[in-house]
């Protein structure tokens, strides 16, 4: 019996890590706190001191996380169960009750920041989106104007040639946050926040059709797709970019077909010359 006792412990604790992984815990002591255990009790557990109990798993159930009780019991199956809602669910999301809030941060006047997602803070977005502490130690700015203000703005930079000729490698792009999916404009840039990771690309709402958002870029290389709905975490209007990238202008060009022009008057001269001298 223990050692079957054992199995289970250690399978709860392998989902409770998944579950810190995918940003559904965000710190071991709001995960006992929430299931109703004592500190002490779970770090018994970990030190295989104590076994988890059927109890335990239900009240995970009970507060929402996507358990699977026929793995954790009996080893079967995937660790968790889909993180998408389920079917019924789908109106919710389409009147915005299953997008989450986000996190802002404010400076010292009060103003909501701008926060800063780079290439390399995107990596662990999905686990921290709904972290404080995470977004505490991101870098985060703010913009003038009205256009800026009663809305909830990110700044991300952007990896992949998928949006040129319009938003390039390490460009960053301002998203207005979405809470609605009814707000979606018809084929305009948005940041796609999904449970496998962070894209940018312009988006059509496929929702009456098949529960999807259809992902278009703008470089042909890359084929269209879809998401399921209930996959999207966060949605950003891109509102602003931010580039690096400024392409030469007409009079560069101009000078530079003249400086080449120069130079191939001077090899021909100097071809001349030499059978000159021969």
């Amino acid at each position: 019996m223990s050692t079957a006792k054992k199995s289970i412990s250690e399978r709860f604790l392998e989902v409770v890590e998944l579950l810190k992984e995918k940003g559904f815990i965000k710190s071991y002591s709001d995960f006992y706190h929430t299931i109703g255990i004592s500190g002490q009790k779970f770090h018994d557990i970990k030190k295989g001191r104590r076994f988890a109990t059927i109890d335990m798993l239900h009240d995970m159930q009970a507060e929402g996380y996507p358990i699977s009780l026929k793995y954790i019991v009996n080893g079967e199956g995937m660790p968790l169960e889909s993180l998408a809602p389920a079917k019924g669910d789908l109106q919710q999301i389409l009147n915005g009750q299953n997008i989450k809030p986000v996190i802002v941060t404010v400076d010292k006047a009060g103003q909501d920041n701008i926060v800063m997602v780079d290439t390399k803070a995107a990596a662990g977005y999905l686990r921290g989106f709904d972290d404080v502490e995470y977004f505490k130690d991101l870098p985060a700015f703010t913009l003038p104007g009205p256009e800026f203000r009663n809305a909830t703005f990110r700044c991300f930079e952007v990896e992949g040639d998928s949006m040129e000729e319009v938003i390039f490698h390490k460009d960053w792009v301002i998203g207005k946050y979405i809470e609605n999916f009814n707000y979606i404009k018809e084929g305009y840039v948005y940041v796609v926040v999904t449970n496998e990771g962070i894209v940018v690309k312009r988006v059509f709402n496929k929702i009456k059709e098949d529960e999807s958002l259809l992902l278009v870029s703008d470089n042909d290389q890359y084929p269209p797709y879809k998401v399921d709905v209930r996959e999207v975490r966060e949605l950003w209007y891109v509102a602003r970019k931010l580039s690096s990238y400024l392409p030469s202008g007409k009079s560069d060009t101009n000078r530079q077909i003249a400086e080449l022009h120069n130079s191939f008057l001077e090899l021909k001269n100097e071809v001349r010359e030499l059978k000159t001298a021969k």
